[in-house]
């Protein structure tokens, strides 16, 4: 509390439980005072959807146990909804699996009841046997109120204009966002436009391109010069002219255009990055 309290950071007592982890077999209780409220130590707890309980360290194995037993199950078993919702429900009863094997080595077992809570965390798809998916209505009416507020906004809007459908894009069926496709996609990275706006470069220009050009996302991935080879071999993958309007939509619908965009901007972030390391700071004379 002390540590918190030197950092600017405080607890709610009355958000704060509190679930005492030991090796004996006595289950033991503890209390916490905070700010003058009590908080009293219990056998379990719930967290973002899940229950922890102390129920013995062997009933944690024996739960893992069988939650990989009825995992293999529904991954070899017939009829049971697509490969990707598979995949899903897959990923989620593994951290389950392992978030009880931790607990069991910390002197407690880690009893997961599924809730709702978990089940909308799993996709907007649960598996419903011959017939494929059904969806769920919070996560759909969760996505449409997303959908209201994103076109609303006036923030973000370079990610809007490649992203303007979230459902196309929490649905895709393949790709994952890495630390140079962010940069891209966010407009926030190693480009001079940005920079400067921290004071981290003199200058927002293109330091290549003829004219007061500014470098930012847009000019790197659609207009440069630099990067022209890069952009062509993007258009063959493609078999069309690339744009800020179609650009993730390709991306979605092919898997190898996705892979493309994804080296094209690795490659780039890391000229641009050895660009910057080569430009003398800001304040130089």
């Amino acid at each position: 509390m002390r540590w918190m309290s030197s950092v600017g950071l405080s607890l709610a007592a009355q958000k704060t439980e509190a679930v005492l982890i030991s090796s004996r077999k006595i289950v033991e209780t503890a209390t916490i005072l905070i700010d003058g409220n009590t908080v009293q130590s219990k056998r379990a707890i719930r967290y973002l959807g899940d229950h922890a309980e102390h129920e013995g360290p062997q009933a944690g194995v024996q739960e893992a146990a069988n939650d990989s037993q009825q995992v293999d199950h529904f991954i070899r078993g017939p009829d049971l909804g697509t490969s990707h919702e598979r995949r899903q429900l897959y990923k989620r009863n593994q951290i389950i699996a392992l978030a009880k094997r931790a607990a069991n080595l910390l002197g407690f077992s880690h009893s997961i009841r599924r809730s709702g809570t978990c089940d909308r965390r799993s996709g907007a798809y649960r598996p419903t046997g011959k017939g494929g998916a059904a969806r769920d209505p919070t996560l759909e009416a969760s996505i449409d109120l997303w959908q209201a507020r994103w076109d609303a906004s006036d923030k973000g809007r370079w990610t809007h204009r490649l992203i303007p459908n979230i459902r196309k894009w929490t649905e895709r069926p393949h790709g994952t966002v890495n630390f140079y496709l962010t940069q891209f996609l966010s407009g926030h990275g190693c480009f001079r436009q940005y920079l400067h706006r921290f004071g981290h470069d003199s200058s927002q220009c293109c330091p290549i391109c003829p004219g007061e050009i500014v470098e930012d996302a847009l000019h790197i991935l659609f207009a440069c010069s630099r990067f022209d080879n890069g952009r062509r071999a993007l258009e063959r993958e493609a078999n069309v002219e690339i744009c800020a309007e179609n650009l993730v939509d390709l991306m979605v619908a092919r898997k190898s255009m996705w892979e493309a965009v994804n080296s094209f901007a690795a490659s780039t972030i890391r000229e641009l990055r050895l660009a910057e390391r080569g430009r003398p700071g800001p304040g130089a004379a």
